[in-house]
């Protein structure tokens, strides 16, 4: 996401309420035309609902900012471990079903 996305969530989270562009605009100090493509892009990534009222649009933050957070750490938690993982699964695929059910069992032992 980028930097004014950012800026345009914190706000978001801030106010607790929809805001239309102009309002997002002044609250964040940031230029109109970057409020208005920023917005789309939370739109199009579904961190941000829009609604219309009168003909403007209004956006208001669609997920927590501990969801957001939870979501960056797991997908770079998904991208560090990305070659660990390649090599588990290369492994899990020399196993033949017994061991396979045996893997398992003894993760289905420690969830």
């Amino acid at each position: 996401m980028s930097t004014d996305g950012k800026d345009i969530m914190m706000c978001l989270w801030r106010e607790n309420r929809s805001m239309t562009v102009e309002e997002i605009t002044k609250a964040t100090r940031k230029r109109h035309y970057c409020v208005v493509t920023a917005t789309d892009n939370l739109f199009g990534m579904g961190w941000a609902e829009r609604s219309f009222e009168g003909g403007r649009a209004r956006y208001a933050a669609a997920v927590t900012s501990e969801e957001y957070t939870a979501t960056l750490m797991h997908e770079e938690l998904t991208r560090a471990m990305a070659p660990q993982a390649q090599v588990l699964v290369a492994l899990m695929a020399s196993f033949t079903p017994t061991q396979r059910q045996m893997v398992s069992a003894a993760l289905s032992a420690i969830a």
